[in-house]
């Protein structure tokens, strides 16, 4: 099985969209096909946050697309 996981905060605040609906059912199916490890629906402390290899941005205006910097630091692999 594959080291990788999806972690998504929960929908405490904020409306759940269509977009992040249909790509947290994708990457659950990831999960069945082993691709990744686990989907995570959780607060997601800064810390975990800033290590995180990857990251995405996922909304009705933008799609899917990835965030390359936080704060001025690059966010990458």
């Amino acid at each position: 099985m594959a080291p990788w996981k999806i972690c998504r905060a929960r929908f405490d605040a904020i409306l759940s969209g269509i977009t992040v609906q249909r790509v947290l059912d994708f990457v659950q199916r990831l999960v069945q096909q082993g691709v990744l490890n686990a989907v995570r629906l959780a607060d997601i402390p800064v810390e975990e946050g800033r290590a995180a290899a990857e990251m995405m941005l996922i909304g009705s205006s933008i799609r899917v697309a990835p965030a390359v910097e936080w704060d001025g630091q690059k966010i990458w692999l």
